[in-house]
């Protein structure tokens, strides 16, 4: 079987969704209502937590195989880092605003925005906080301050396709072919054990909310597509776990590869399960 640490991180990736597999489908349907409002939220949602949990468990890892003594001190640089990282999302979310205000070309936007994602980057990897988690606070603040412009998901979607390539190309090559071969039954198993919890664990929990029974259903379906951001913490996990050796990418893709072909075809049935599909298709 396999060791705790990596069951305990392909658990926390299962968390995470696909945006990419979800918001195109809803768009295509021209999905409207209760679903379509929670399924959007629960994008942003389950990728925040997923992100943050990742960044959490592998400080964990690291600390205990460092031999850290004292675990509050440990944990307080693990919180401090995670508020560090959605200052840094904030600030950057707050300044592609600004360029969006003033209405720059859609030409320097990109050259703006994708600056901005650099740098980032550059300052997560500068002072050992999450990128992806600094980058995802930027959406969010964007999409809440600026929730009736396209200018930043269409100047995403002119990157978003080479971007996903290199991903999977990374991802790919680090892949080794004798060790996938044995993970036919984890990876089975990790997409059993994700639908299921996705199904169940927001049939369960969306019950606080007064959801309706059709939607509280459905919800877990619209969830299930996973890809880019998966892949990415797949790679960062491995590179932190000697003992992973490709196990935890093998399992992952061989996820990604099944819920990104089933998984939008999931969230168009779950659109049509509770009656917001008002496109005819």
């Amino acid at each position: 079987g396999l060791n705790l640490q990596i069951s305990i991180i392909l658990g926390v990736l299962a968390i995470t969704v696909s945006p990419s597999g979800i918001i195109p489908v809803v768009q295509e349907y021209g999905g409207k209502g209760p679903l379509t409002q929670n399924l959007m939220a629960m994008v942003a949602i389950d990728n925040l937590i997923g992100i943050m949990l990742f960044d959490i468990i592998l400080a964990l890892f690291e600390g205990s195989a460092q031999g850290a003594a004292n675990g509050s001190s440990l944990i307080l640089i693990i919180l401090l880092e995670l508020l560090a990282a959605i200052a840094i999302g904030v600030v950057s979310g707050h300044v592609i605003v600004h360029f969006i205000k003033i209405k720059v070309e859609n030409s320097q936007f990109l050259v703006i925005l994708l600056g901005i994602i650099l740098l980032n980057v550059g300052i997560a990897n500068q002072f050992h906080l999450s990128a992806m988690l600094i980058n995802i606070i930027t959406g969010i603040v964007v999409t809440n301050l600026r929730n009736r412009s396209r200018t930043l998901s269409a100047t995403i979607e002119r990157v978003q396709l080479p971007i996903i390539v290199v991903y999977m190309t990374l991802a790919g090559a680090r892949i080794n072919l004798a060790v996938a071969a044995t993970l036919a039954l984890s990876g089975g198993v990790y997409i059993i054990g994700r639908l299921t919890g996705k199904v169940l664990g927001c049939y369960v929990l969306s019950g606080l909310s007064g959801l309706s029974k059709a939607v509280r259903k459905n919800i877990g379906l619209g969830l299930t597509p996973q890809a880019g951001i998966t892949v990415g913490l797949s790679i960062l996990a491995e590179q932190k776990i000697p003992e992973a050796q490709g196990i935890i990418i093998g399992i992952v893709l061989t996820g990604v590869i099944f819920f990104q072909v089933l998984g939008p075809i999931m969230v168009a049935k779950a659109l049509k399960n509770t009656g917001e599909v008002t496109v005819n298709k």
